[in-house]
This record gives structure tokens, sequence and C-alpha cells, in this order.
């Protein structure tokens, strides 16, 4: 698959030397392989039922099958090439675009609640793992200490009690993951085949957020809400506040939706993002209230909460918990 096709989004645009580049998030999924001996004796390999999806989609991806120790380091040493931020080549008449890598790291193994097992027996724990991610995470500039302990990669454990690996987080001064999704318990391969290949379509594909794509892979898979997600705020990552961040969105008289959109942007799909009562106009930085009551605007976490009240309330915004907002950017796009 050539560099100059696989999916991005952009994000942002900057000048750089007084040419006006933008600025793209490239989805990356890795995906590290270490079937047992017994799985590999009749061939059966997850990692290859994951990357076929992601090659039809045009999603960046790598598939390494790792058998030990030393091939896992070497592994994640490919890994920091592979995922490396890039300058795509210029199209004629369109902004310069670099890419800033959206990581995620697919581990698909067997793993116990202490760390998980390779081939050949070397067995990873946990902490030993999350010292291997936090290297990687400096290495691709994932991770700025003097902001947030937490490193911006999505891990996704497809192994028995992958929701563990929150123990690689026991050092909250050095998180190796923004999200971490995987279960508690036991699942089968097909669930875990179902579940990702669910997972990856709905967060790359079609944007949804991770919380709301975590809960659908439980249906997707009807594996009995097992599948579960870890943030750096519930492991208590230094500087990850958790603040609750919100858009601000309303109804025109016919019903359509809308929201503020981020002019750093141009993009009028990619709203302008606040923390929760704490609305600015982007523009003068002047406070804005909710001109009905004078005071702060009506908050909703549940998109469908949020549309009734719009709709009942033309031209009133409101404010909606951010991935509210993409979910209903995501089902409901016809009301836009």
């Amino acid at each position: 698959m050539s560099d100059d096709h696989f999916l991005a989004a952009p994000i942002a645009k900057f000048e750089e030397n007084g040419e006006l580049c933008e600025l793209m998030y490239v989805p990356n999924v890795c995906i590290i392989e270490s079937p047992s001996k017994a799985d590999r004796a009749i061939n059966r390999r997850e990692g290859l039922a994951i990357s076929e999806p992601l090659r039809v989609a045009n999603i960046r991806h790598k598939l390494f099958d790792v058998g030990s120790r030393a091939e896992l380091l070497n592994a994640f040493a490919e890994i920091a090439e592979f995922a490396a931020p890039v300058k795509l080549k210029p199209i004629p008449g369109e902004l310069r675009k670099c890419c800033a890598p959206r990581l995620f790291l697919h581990f698909s193994c067997h793993g116990n609640s202490a760390g998980i097992a390779l081939t050949d027996e070397d067995f990873i724990t946990w902490s030993e793992l999350g010292t291997i991610l936090t290297t990687l995470a400096t290495k691709l500039g994932l991770v700025d200490p003097e902001k947030c302990a937490a490193a911006c990669m999505t891990l996704c454990m497809s192994s028995c009690c992958g929701l563990y690996g929150r123990a690689m987080a026991n050092d909250t001064s050095a998180v190796p993951f923004l999200g971490l999704v995987g279960c508690n318990s036991t699942i089968t391969w097909t669930e875990s085949i179902t579940a990702y290949n669910t997972f990856y379509h709905q967060v790359i594909t079609k944007g949804r957020t991770i919380p709301y794509a975590v809960r659908s892979i439980n249906d997707a898979s009807l594996s009995r809400e097992v599948f579960e997600l870890v943030t750096a705020c519930d492991v208590g990552a230094v500087g990850f506040t958790g603040d609750n961040l919100v858009v601000l969105a309303s109804a025109n008289d016919r019903g359509k939706l809308a929201w503020i959109c981020d002019l750093r942007v141009g993009d009028p799909h990619i709203p302008f993002v606040w923390r929760k009562d704490q609305l600015f106009d982007p523009v003068t930085l002047e406070p804005i209230v909710d001109t009905v009551t004078g005071g702060t605007f009506e908050y909703f976490d549940d998109p469908e909460a949020a549309i009734t009240f719009m709709q009942a309330n033309p031209r009133r915004p409101c404010q909606v918990e951010r991935c509210a907002a993409q979910e209903i950017s995501i089902r409901f796009a016809h009301k836009f």
C-alpha cells in the first residue's frame, strides 16, 4: 500500500518556513502476534484475520510475527520507524501535508493476570511491557512528560485477561497508553476477531470515539460485555486531568443540527472543543453564556437527549459532551 493513499484525517493547519501546511492524523495499526506452539501447528493466526480488513480499508498497518523476547524487541524497533511522522508528497493545488501518527498497538497472544506469553514460552510481565512501550512512545514523540504522563497510544489486548494490562500504569508518571481495550476474563478467537475488526472499522474508518466503539464491539461479538476500556484518567496518570470536554451545538428552525467549528482547521465537520462550563468566544476570548438563562448552557452526555433538547429549542445552543457529539455526527449525519 502506497504511503500516498492510506487513510488520514486533517486536524490543524500551521505555517512552516512561510508555507501553509496541513497536519494530518494518520492511523497506524501495528499487530504484534505471538500464537502458542499449538496454534502455530494448526495455522490459527488472528493477526492475519485482523490485518486483511485493514488492507482492504486502506488503513496503514503492519503485522509482526513474534516468537521470542528478542523478536519482540526487534518488532518494537521496527514500529518506531514504521509509525514515525512523515511528510507526504505535495499535490499541485493542495496544501503540503505532514503526518502525525495515531498509533494502535494490537497484541494477539495468550495472557494472564501477570503478563503475556510468547510462542517460545518467554513471559513478559506487565511491568516489563509497560517499560518497553514507554520507550517506544518517547521515540515517536507520543508523550510529553512536562504536560501529561500518558502516551498517545491505544493498546488493544486480544488476549485473555488483557485488562490486567492496567498494571503497566503502576508508575502514574509513565503511563504507556491513553486507552487500553481488553477483557478481564477468557475469550474465544471468534469473539476477539469479530470484536476488534468491528473496533477498527468504527474508530478509524467511521471516526467513532473509542468509548462508544467499545460498547458496540460487545454487541457485535455477543460476548456478554466482557470488553472494556481503561483510560489514562482511570489509572491516575499524572497531568491527565480528565476534564469534561464539550462542543457547542444547536438546531435551526427546520431541526437541522450544527456546531461551532474549529476555525484553525477550516473543516466544518471538526468542532471547537471547550472544557465544560468554561466557554468563550474563539475570536474575542470573551466568555459566552446562555442568552435565555444568562448562565451556563444546558449540558448533555446522551446523544438522543441532546437532539431532543436542540430540536425543541431551535437556535438555543447547548453543551454536548465531546464523545456524544461525535456519536451524533455519525449516527445522525442526515440531520446536519
